[in-house]
């Protein structure tokens, strides 16, 4: 038996019909919902019975409820004055009340309940339309940047991300109103979940589209130029330096031959490295005496820069998942990655004629990207003639 304080200060219960009766099914005490349910004050009056509040109420089967398991349970037919007729769930069950054994009755609104159950479901189906619009949407984004990764057609690429954001914002808005709608009328737990889901699914669409922005290239690509690996080297490392400061990871740049030049776009092989480094730190931060250090080693026409950190290293099995797009090892998360760095890396170096390369053999992760080689030769500083 529940044992239930306080029950005459129920008037607050204004959503749902409360009453209180003695175990003969007399009426002691009943809030305003209650009271406008069955008639009004002068029909729920102090001491009215129950039977004949609710006259549709089988008096046996409420007898055998309350007396073998101590609540009973009745749908009845609520005829109001002010609105349409409606369907009641009363909820009988016994309670103890500073010693005295009591009956309370709950009675829920079954229409505002089966509307509630309509938006719902409305609802749900909608969110389900619009995330498989997503996933439509989403399927003819990979297949238009496979197709465009394979011509080399970079600057597509961007005017493609862009035009994909702008049809992808509308649907993922409605999607959002709609779970939000869900949540005002509903709020439970599932609906909860529905909504983090829904956030979560769109962050990682606007990081993947933000990737490919950022693999795009602008109106024309930059000429080449001879450039000496060192100034390439030393520019990228400037521009990462605080981030692994910041990580706690040591980073070690080699001192190179200024005459080992390479005739490329600097801005792109200093990307293929800032995705490496970015990968390194990230791979390694938080791990003890964590190092990422770059070799530069040169073998005839051809020099070989590679990206290697204290990991241990990655599986063959992954080597070549590695170089898909929108593969990645990062758990899911606010830090979880597009799945972009490495595709691009490969595509710049093979755009400059070299090969990217992750070398499963090595103790520790190591990625390398072989290039043509360029001579510089220093120019003989100038005689001072007077």
């Amino acid at each position: 038996m529940t044992r239930i304080v306080g029950f005459y200060n129920f008037d607050f219960l204004d959503k749902v019909a409360c009453a209180l009766f003695t175990l003969d099914g007399r009426l002691i005490k009943a809030n305003r919902t209650f009271k406008d349910w069955t008639g009004g004050p002068r029909k729920a009056r102090k001491g009215a019975s129950v039977f004949e509040l609710f006259p549709n109420m089988p008096p046996e089967r409420y007898e055998r409820g309350l007396g073998k398991r101590g609540r009973f349970s009745f749908r009845a037919t609520i005829d109001q004055m002010r609105r349409e007729d409606f369907d009641a769930q009363l909820a009988f069950r016994k309670i103890d009340r500073r010693g005295q054994e009591l009956i309370f009755l709950q009675g829920t609104d079954r229409s505002r309940e089966k509307e509630k159950d309509a938006i719902l479901t409305r609802a749900t189906q909608l969110l389900e339309m619009r995330n498989r619009e997503l996933d439509m949407l989403n399927r003819d984004l990979t297949e238009a940047y496979d197709r465009v990764l394979l011509s080399g057609k970079l600057t597509s690429v961007g005017k493609m991300a862009t035009s994909m954001i702008l049809e992808m914002r509308h649907p993922v808005e409605l999607i959002m109103v709609n779970a939000q709608m869900l949540d005002d009328y509903i709020r439970d737990r599932e609906a909860t979940e529905m909504l983090q889901a829904i956030i979560q699914a769109g962050t990682q669409v606007s990081k993947i589209v933000e990737g490919l922005r950022g693999f795009s290239q602008s109106d024309g690509r930059e000429a080449k130029e001879v450039i000496s690996l060192q100034k390439i080297l030393a520019d990228t490392t400037k521009l990462i330096r605080k981030t692994f400061t910041a990580s706690k990871v040591k980073l070690k740049v080699p001192k190179v031959d200024p005459t080992i030049g390479l005739e490329c776009v600097p801005t792109e092989i200093s990307q293929v490295l800032l995705n490496l480094l970015n990968n390194a730190v990230e791979a390694v931060a938080g791990e003890d005496n964590a190092w990422t250090r770059i070799e530069v080693e040169t073998e005839g026409d051809k020099v070989t820069i590679s990206v290697i950190d204290s990991g241990d290293g990655l599986p063959p099995e992954l080597a070549d998942k590695l170089m898909e797009p929108f593969f990645t090892t990062k758990a899911a998360g606010a830090g979880t990655g597009t799945g972009l760095g490495l595709t691009i890396a490969k595509k710049l170096t093979e755009s400059h004629g070299g090969v990217f390369t992750m070398d499963t053999d090595s103790e520790n992760t190591r990625f390398a990207v072989t290039l043509p080689k360029v001579e510089i030769r220093e120019e003989p500083e100038e005689k001072n003639e007077g």
